[in-house]
């Protein structure tokens, strides 16, 4: 139940609660036996798993989905590990067939609401590092909304992180910060 609790303490989420006063929060224990009763079955379960992928040349892939610049993820389908479904979803979402995992950047969580269930979903993306042995031809996976897949350069895909969900901007920037250098 930790990982609940990271929900809420990542650093990310205090970046984003830093706008409150102290005087306007309220912190009580709470006990982990008292979370997966309470918190976890008002929601969906969701896992998945992607990656930021790198290029020879040093670019990185990004597809276009429902209007916002993404990396390519999915979900895991049954007996599949974090692992097997990031590879899998790329190749799915993008075409790229010749994949190494060079590392595990992080995890994130988000929440949403889907019109076929009755409670909010709540998906934790593992992402991983990859390298591509090519800058192969991409194939959007039309079917799943991507409209377009795009190697790009460091400072393109700065430039498109603005139209990109949050969670995104925030995994793009932490790896490509710290993980520049080795890949």
């Amino acid at each position: 139940m930790a990982k609940i609790l990271n929900i809420l303490l990542d650093s990310s989420a205090a970046k984003e609660a830093q706008y409150i006063a102290p005087r306007d929060a309220n912190i009580a224990p709470v006990s982990i036996s008292y979370i997966k009763e309470a918190f976890l079955p008002s929601f969906v379960r969701i896992n998945a798993a992607g990656g930021i992928i790198v290029s020879p040349e040093e670019k990185y892939l990004f597809i276009a989905r429902n209007n916002y610049w993404d990396l390519p993820k999915g979900k895991l389908e049954a007996g599949e590990t974090f692992v097997e479904a990031a590879l899998r979803e790329v190749r799915e979402e993008t075409g790229v067939t010749d994949l190494n995992i060079v590392g595990e950047a992080t995890s994130t969580w988000h929440i949403y609401f889907h019109p076929t269930h009755e409670r909010p979903m709540l998906k934790k993306t593992r992402w991983f590092i990859m390298r591509a042995a090519s800058e192969e031809k991409l194939t959007p996976q039309l079917e799943e909304g991507i409209k377009e897949a795009l190697w790009l350069p460091y400072e393109d895909a700065i430039e498109v992180l603005p139209n990109a969900y949050r969670s995104i901007r925030q995994v793009f920037l932490e790896v490509t910060e710290h993980e520049r250098l080795i890949l």
